[in-house]
């Protein structure tokens, strides 16, 4: 049976929805829309879906995905449509398209992601964090992070692929590629750190957060989950 891939975006009041929150406005959604959906088997059957990596709560996604498993091959637009019309306000669909057979699905292929984080002009200049920033890509000096609780620590050099921050009228904007799976870095943990070092009188944990999309990176290419190869901090969001 066809597998389609879905693009949508959570954003304004619903990045405060959890996972599983998402998972299950999805659910009806998409039982509301009348999609030929399949089922698991068993006592409890529940619709074929595969969602991508989890987004912390409070964190926007812009392209996030997830698969759904259906009875037969439907008109993307046309279900797109109908399914946008039965989504909770700040969940959209964007993109609906049609699995080859075999694909390995979200898991196996996305394996990085590109945050963006959103800081007020008066939190800091360009001139703060870039040297942080170089210091950090060129993995110069100890930047570990040590997570309260069960004390793990992670290298966040090691997890941060690439970065780099930018300035206009309306604030200032730090980029993150970070790793997902093996080797993934905790997003609080690596503003944590960078807050203390910047010298800042204050957390840069309230800060907006977006995660822009996510990708697997191949030699040094970013391949968004559709297949399509993106340049790094592409700007179409």
């Amino acid at each position: 049976m066809p597998w389609y891939r879905l693009e949508y975006a959570k954003k304004g009041k619903a990045r405060f929805l959890s996972h599983r929150e998402v998972m299950t406005a999805f659910q009806r959604a998409l039982r509301r829309a009348a999609l030929p959906l399949a089922y698991s088997r068993g006592f409890n059957p529940r619709p074929r879906l595969s969602f991508g990596p989890s987004l912390a709560l409070g964190v926007a996604g812009m392209k996030e995905c997830l698969d759904v498993e259906l009875n037969r091959v439907v008109e993307a637009e046309e279900s797109l449509r109908i399914l946008n019309s039965e989504l909770p306000s700040g969940l959209e669909g964007r993109r609906l398209e049609l699995l080859p057979p075999n694909d390995p699905g979200l898991g196996k292929i996305v394996n990085c992601a590109w945050y963006r984080v959103s800081l007020p002009l008066s939190s800091a200049g360009v001139d703060v964090f870039q040297p942080l920033l170089r210091e950090l890509q060129d993995s110069e000096g100890n930047w570990d992070y040590r997570k309260p609780g069960d004390g793990k620590v992670y290298d966040l050099a090691a997890g941060v692929l690439e970065c780099r921050v930018l300035a206009d009228s309306t604030g200032i904007y730090l980029d993150f590629l970070l790793k997902i799976g093996s080797g993934e870095v905790p997003l609080r943990g690596l503003l944590e750190v960078l807050g203390e070092r910047a010298g800042l009188p204050f957390s840069l944990l309230p800060a907006f957060v977006e995660r822009c999309g996510i990708y697997r990176r191949v030699e040094g290419c970013l391949v968004d989950p559709f297949g399509e190869i993106k340049a790094l901090w592409e700007e179409d969001i």
